[in-house]
């Protein structure tokens, strides 16, 4: 068996009593929302799309668990819009999947235009560490403006403070972190993700959120050999849902 996404405070425990070995696989951005602000050059990116979307009259609305009905056909919409525009299918992995049944029990925030026509939203989701709220899937429409989901993202940070959370969890950025690697597995996903094409899209992830200025935290998957690694696929295959 192997585990997936483990804090590196864990490392220690695994390796000394189980002598399972570790891989570094990404980093979870955290941002700690007592010190989290808008100020400075390296947010100025950050504050314009704030500025720019309130002025164009879009407008952030909180949706409590039940969802509406009227809300949850629109952001269904919304997301069907975004999977056809960036030639997605939905899956799911560490992450979730667009289900109005699920969605409908979360609380949902949503960017909206003065006729209620919702352009982006995210829905929030329970977290394994106390004090910290996370959010699922987070889209937009064809026609949402750029900065949009700046927008969205500041004012969700904006309700976890009201609501008491220290923490805020801008999700996985896979395969970054990696400095040097400890082994030819990290290594490889070095190689990888700084000059395979493909993966430039992790990279544009993890550039997204640093705009942020989060705690990059390191995760890992922990397995017993080297050779394990060639079945990790396979097994993971096995919780993707088309």
């Amino acid at each position: 068996c192997f585990y997936y996404r483990v804090p590196e405070e864990y490392l220690k425990l695994y390796e000394s009593t189980t002598s399972k070995k570790s891989l570094l696989i990404g980093q979870e951005a955290i941002i700690d929302l007592k010190t989290f602000n808008l100020d400075g050059g390296s947010k100025k990116s950050i504050r314009n799309a704030c500025n720019k979307s309130q002025e164009s009259g879009f407008i952030p609305r909180i949706h409590f668990p039940p969802v509406k009905e009227g809300v949850l056909q629109k952001i269904k919409a919304v997301s069907a819009e975004w999977l056809e525009e960036n030639e997605f299918r939905e899956i799911v992995f560490s992450q979730g999947i667009f289900d109005l049944n699920e969605l409908k029990n979360n609380v949902v925030i949503t960017i909206e235009n003065h006729e209620e026509k919702v352009v982006a939203f995210l829905n929030l989701i329970p977290d394994y560490a106390y004090g910290e709220i996370t959010f699922d899937l987070v889209r937009k429409s064809k026609d949402a403006p750029g900065g949009i989901i700046d927008f969205l993202i500041v004012e969700t940070i904006k309700y976890a403070k009201s609501r008491g959370h220290r923490y805020f969890n801008m999700g996985f950025a896979p395969m970054s972190g990696i400095d040097k690697g400890r082994d030819f597995p990290e290594k490889s996903i070095k190689f990888a993700y700084e000059k395979i094409r493909s993966f430039s899209t992790y990279k544009g992830l993890r550039d997204f959120k640093d705009k942020y200025g989060p705690d990059w935290r390191n995760r890992y998957i922990i397995y017993d050999h080297h050779y394990d690694l060639f079945n990790i696929p396979s097994i993971l295959s096995k919780v993707v849902k088309p």
